[in-house]
């Protein structure tokens, strides 16, 4: 029963704060340098792990999905099953998940930080806010990056595939770029671009909300990283299903 009552409190203050970051939007232009460097540090710092986990997720796909199109006799179509996978779905849910494990964490554990050496109490005896000094830059910082993000992992999903047809399946680039453009409607594109921001929304509120909550002690510390990994994970998965549910129903 206390258990509940702790888990029900904390989502009453989860609300509060993406309440009280909604509200404070409009003033983000008082900490934009704030919003740059976290830009950098979640846009740049994540770039080359987005890269290499795209490139190979192309990879596999186009692996996996030579040997089933082999079976029909389409080999020239693979391309196809290899770009509706990662534009619709592993694009967005892959980026996410790896910007949730490396910045994710890093803005819980950094809060988290602050919460326990008191200089969250430190700055709104100072008369500073910390939801519009520490919680907006990172949600604005995450809603504009992560989409680009996940355009960069899809490009690089679409060259790994780009490889395997070449060099594997000893298809011409023409045949595969032809039904990888074949299956890239502007209702695919803009619903991957839609997930990624949801995902981002997502991702910066768990990882800031995890580190503002944390309790005393290098425990608070290490379990608030873990939560908000974990959270932020599950929340993605989530999310996922029901936007593609939404999509398929009344776009895809």
């Amino acid at each position: 029963m206390g258990s509940l009552k702790y888990i029900i409190y904390e989502f009453q203050q989860f609300v509060l704060m993406i309440r009280e970051t909604i509200l404070k939007l409009p003033k983000v232009k008082n900490c934009l340098r704030e919003v740059v460097e976290q830009m950098d540090y979640i846009g740049i710092g994540s770039l080359g792990i987005i890269l290499s986990t795209g490139f190979f997720t192309g990879l596999v796909l186009a692996l996996q999905a030579s040997v089933e199109m082999g079976h029909i006799g389409a080999i020239l179509m693979v391309g196809r099953p290899v770009a509706t996978s990662v534009v619709r779905e592993l694009g967005p849910v892959f980026v996410a998940i790896m910007v949730a494990a490396r910045s994710g964490s890093a803005m819980a554990a950094e809060l988290a930080s602050m919460v326990i050496t008191e200089q969250i109490d430190a700055l709104k005896v100072e008369g500073g806010d910390p939801i519009l000094d520490l919680v907006v830059p990172r949600f604005v910082a995450c809603s504009i990056v992560i989409p680009f993000l996940t355009i960069i992992g899809s490009v690089a999903a679409l060259l790994g595939g780009h490889v395997i047809a070449i060099f594997y399946l000893k298809i011409s680039p023409y045949y595969y770029w032809n039904s990888v453009f074949d299956v890239l409607t502007t209702a695919f594109l803009w619903g991957g671009l839609i997930k990624s921001f949801v995902f981002a929304i997502a991702i910066a509120l768990i990882g800031c909300f995890s580190g503002l909550s944390t309790r005393m002690g290098a425990k608070g510390l290490g379990a608030a990283t873990t939560r908000a990994v974990v959270l932020s994970s599950i929340s993605i998965l989530g999310l996922d299903f029901l936007l593609t549910r939404i999509l398929i129903g009344r776009w895809w």
